[in-house]
């Protein structure tokens, strides 16, 4: 089956931020779909810029060089090359944009994830460093339960840690971090649709059970039952309401990618014409 989805983004700075850490970034070439949640530290100094900047070096590296994204590799503690071209190209895009860059480790400290998906070979591919998390719907499940996370089909690819420093984990000079970025090689087949997510969407929708409505079934609910020009605009008026009752106030950054399934038939359809 010739596989294709839709997506969109949701981007919202916290309450009392003076700006947004998060960054997302979601875009689509040829037979490449890329998915980046990055989580700034808000506590350093250019903390925005790095989580801005390595997004933008993902889909640099990945869109110019997809060979490597086939390449990636589930071992521990290797570093491949797809993620060190990342790194250096992150590296010189802050050189480049910062004047009088002072060489201080973690000044543009950020998580890092990233998904890629491969509509050739219907392969999909993860990377994580961080407390972001991806969250991928299996299409022959229901939604049940928040409380387990593998419950109606909702499986977690990657579990979201802490870094040294709360969720500062990836800085500018510290190679050794690159080894430990998580990485799952899956199929699509099987796949609705994916949720990539700082931590700030998780806190205000997925750790807050309610007497009649649990918040992971009303997200994913409003994931499947609307199309995504409508869910956006839904879950920030959600988001809106949640932190006007006092609730979690943190930045909120996400992407949503779900299966169009029209759009595949067809394609499938002219393909056996």
């Amino acid at each position: 089956m010739n596989l294709d989805y839709d997506y969109a983004d949701l981007l919202m700075k916290g309450v009392d931020y003076k700006q947004c850490d998060d960054y997302t970034l979601v875009a689509k070439k040829e037979n490449l779909i890329i998915a980046v949640v990055n989580d700034g530290a808000g506590s350093r100094q250019h903390s925005y810029l790095g989580a801005e900047y390595l997004a933008k070096a993902a889909k640099k590296v990945i869109f110019a060089q997809p060979e490597l994204v086939n390449q990636a590799k589930d071992e521990k503690d290797d570093i491949d090359p797809l993620i060190s071209n990342i790194h250096k190209t992150w590296c010189r895009k802050i050189a480049f944009a910062i004047d009088n860059l002072e060489d201080k480790e973690g000044v543009f400290a950020t998580t890092f994830n990233l998904l890629v998906l491969n509509l050739d070979t219907n392969l999909g591919f993860s990377f994580q460093l961080g407390d972001g998390y991806q969250i991928r719907l299996n299409s022959a499940s229901k939604i049940n339960s928040a409380a387990d996370k593998q419950t109606g089909g909702i499986t977690k690819l990657l579990p979201g840690h802490n870094g040294e420093f709360a969720n500062t984990t990836l800085f500018l000079n510290l190679r050794k971090r690159l080894a430990e970025v998580q990485k799952r090689t899956f199929s699509l087949e099987e796949n609705l649709g994916f949720i990539i997510g700082s931590d700030g969407l998780d806190g205000l929708l997925m750790n807050q059970n309610k007497v009649d409505q649990n918040n992971l079934v009303y997200l994913m609910n409003q994931f499947l039952n609307n199309d995504l020009q409508k869910l956006i605009p839904k879950l920030k008026i959600f988001i809106r309401h949640e932190r006007s009752q006092g609730h979690y106030g943190d930045d909120v950054g996400a992407v949503f990618i779900i299966r169009n399934f029209t759009n595949s038939e067809e394609e499938e359809d002219n393909n056996e014409n």
